[in-house]
């Protein structure tokens, strides 16, 4: 009689908080084992950015202990900064080309990679390494390469007699921001290529083949099938690539440090030396707010644009 006044109150229990048939009991569960991962988002992603936010309304400074409310002064003083509007200019154009470029030479590889030849296993496999070498290497690198006074390839073009004089590729503001942005495409499109060859082995043969039967170029083929199979694979990778070079800090801070005259300088850049130079954190967390506002703002276009693409088609 117990067992059965016990069993009783158990199910008005378990049906008090929800437990009453087996889907809601599984419920339950699945909630228990994403609660973890759920923490830990709230504890490493969202409390931060709360806590940045929060402060970009306070002049909060390293050294002088003064947490002041401030509102949107701080915001007001960064867009007032005579070179903020070039480093939103530098951004946009960093990002652009870096991307774009990426884009067209990954999938320029990966096409050839895909093709049956002699030795493209290895080639596939050698293709990978300006991806896998750590960015401190590959900015020394090529500042090795590129030096104005011992450079390789300043001494080649002089001795060539292309060139009268050495081509200053870090010092001169016309030439340093398109130098990072070569040696950044240089580093990151073997990424691209790995995902293209993806998505090229993915695409039937047979629709190349029945392509061929009816007379169709190479060109056509690219248009038509290469292109449209691999549609989804370029726009995820164009949304990992932009987000990840929008945000990057290394190669051009280990190049030129933003300089000269703030031609390479980037968002990343400006809240490093607002944090850890002029020891303002709440300008410092403003300029995090704009460049996450600025990213929200890139995620909503490019998301509209791909919707439409896919109701189109």
């Amino acid at each position: 009689m117990a067992n059965a006044l016990d069993l009783r109150s158990a199910r008005r229990g378990w049906r008090w908080i929800g437990f009453n048939s087996r889907s809601a009991r599984r419920g339950w569960i699945g909630f228990g084992l994403f609660f973890p991962s759920l923490a830990l988002m709230f504890l490493f992603l969202l409390y931060p950015l709360a806590i940045n936010i929060y402060t970009s309304f306070f002049s909060k400074h390293l050294i002088r202990p003064r947490n002041e409310f401030v509102g949107f002064d701080n915001y007001i003083y960064l867009f007032n900064v005579d070179y903020f509007g070039l480093v939103l200019q530098n951004e946009v154009i960093w990002t652009f080309f870096s991307v774009t470029l990426q884009v067209a030479l990954g999938l320029g590889v990966a096409i050839l990679l895909n093709q049956k030849l002699r030795g493209i296993t290895i080639a596939r496999a050698f293709i990978i390494l300006p991806w896998v070498t750590p960015v401190v290497i590959t900015v020394l690198m090529w500042k090795w390469i590129l030096n104005e006074l011992y450079g390789i390839v300043n001494h080649a073009l002089l001795s060539l007699g292309i060139i009268e004089t050495s081509i200053a590729f870090w010092s001169s503001p016309a030439m340093a921001m398109g130098t990072s942005i070569a040696i950044n495409v240089w580093w990151g499109f073997p990424f691209m290529t790995v995902v293209f060859l993806a998505g090229l082995k993915s695409i039937d043969p047979e629709l190349y083949e029945a392509c061929k039967v009816d007379g169709a170029t190479p060109w056509q083929e690219f248009i038509h099938i290469t292109l449209p199979g691999l549609k989804h694979f370029i726009a995820v990778a164009v949304l990992v690539r932009t987000i990840w070079i929008f945000t990057f800090f290394d190669l051009i801070w280990i190049s030129t440090k933003g300089g000269p005259s703030y031609s390479t300088m980037l968002l990343p850049h400006m809240t490093y030396l607002q944090a850890f130079q002029s020891y303002h954190l709440g300008r410092a967390a403003a300029l995090s707010v704009i460049l996450i506002m600025c990213l929200v703002a890139y995620l909503i276009v490019f998301f509209k644009v791909y919707k439409y693409e896919e109701s189109v088609s």
